[in-house]
């Protein structure tokens, strides 16, 4: 564990590099870099071991390229994977200072300052290494590991109209809540602590999400409309008398119900006329389609078709 995770701080993508120092400096030296119980000790001290008094490794290069991932503060370390990327490739290419061959076998850590082919295939399997961690990290924003993530999400004002929902790459998360201005669309980064009122949003109902993840639609005062993640001008998209759902595919195409007892319709998220895409069904007595939902294919959606008998849960492809 990294120093800041000793102390109850913040990790980010420098503790993930202080964790990938020690496992390389292990693989090197057969020794772990520094003792679970002696590093924290050390903290609560307030008088860690510096990594100066670590035994060098071989060549001198990798002993910079590691230790820089197990300096104390993480501003001084490697800032990114990619940094220590770039490092390794440098390495691996043969840019680095390598001792004589020696004239009798050794093994052991020595064994690969002083045998280039095994020095540059695991610095190459460094490299792999390094920029897997940069690649996980990238492509799973705000996800650690497969371990759920637990947090509350407290209203700025009376309380939720809307439930909470979150985008599709998990950043931000939308909601509507009821403050003296009125019911309004908030959006919470999960980078910050506060969330953001979304000005021009007034009255708005049941957000939802663009497949991007850049926009977020809503309906306000008998219409359909969106706004940017960021908060700029609020556009319109068309008449939606009744929020009863929406939901937004990645091909540009939103479906929502634009009035109560009626089937569904679709409508170009760049606004325009809106087109029939269901047909109630008379023998199952079905009097309205509702609640819209796009399916991770992005061609199929799930949505509520409601009867005087009973409700009815249905799946359709999206018409062309």
């Amino acid at each position: 564990m990294a120093p800041e995770q000793f102390q109850g701080q913040e990790a980010d993508a420098r503790t993930d590099l202080f964790a990938f120092g020690t496992t390389v400096y292990g693989m090197v030296t057969g020794k772990k870099a520094f003792e679970d119980v002696s590093v924290l000790s050390a903290i609560l001290k307030g008088d860690l071991q510096p990594i100066s008094a670590l035994p060098p490794l071989s060549p001198p290069a990798l002993d910079h390229t590691v230790k820089k991932c197990l300096e104390n503060d993480p501003d001084d370390r490697w800032q990114t994977a990619r940094d220590v990327w770039h490092e390794l490739t440098w390495i691996a290419e043969g840019n680095s200072p390598v001792m004589a061959a020696p004239t009798a076998p050794v093994t052991g850590s020595r064994a690969l300052g002083q045998r280039p082919l095994l020095w540059a295939a695991l610095a190459t399997g460094l490299v792999f290494g390094a920029l897997a961690v940069s690649v996980y990290r990238g492509a799973r924003p705000g996800v650690i590991g497969t371990e759920p993530v637990r947090f509350t999400i407290a209203s700025p004002a009376g309380g939720f109209v809307a439930r909470p929902v979150p985008s599709p790459d998990a950043r931000h998360i939308a909601f509507v809540t009821d403050d003296d201005s009125g019911p309004a669309l908030w959006i919470r980064s999960l980078e910050v602590a506060m969330p953001r009122r979304i000005a021009g949003t007034e009255h708005a109902r049941e957000p939802f999400w663009s497949p991007e993840g850049d926009f977020v639609g809503f309906f306000a005062e008998g219409r359909l409309k969106k706004v940017s993640v960021t908060g700029d001008l609020v556009r319109d998209i068309g008449a939606a008398v009744n929020p009863l759902g929406a939901t937004w595919g990645r091909d540009g195409v939103i479906l929502f119900n634009p009035v109560n007892r009626a089937p569904l319709s679709r409508v170009s998220a760049a606004g325009g006329p809106p087109a029939p895409v269901t047909s109630l069904d008379a023998s199952r007595n079905e009097n309205s389609h509702r609640w819209p939902h796009f399916l991770p294919d992005g061609r199929h959606f799930l949505y509520t078709a409601r009867s005087h008998v009973r409700a009815l849960s249905s799946a359709r492809p999206t018409p062309s």
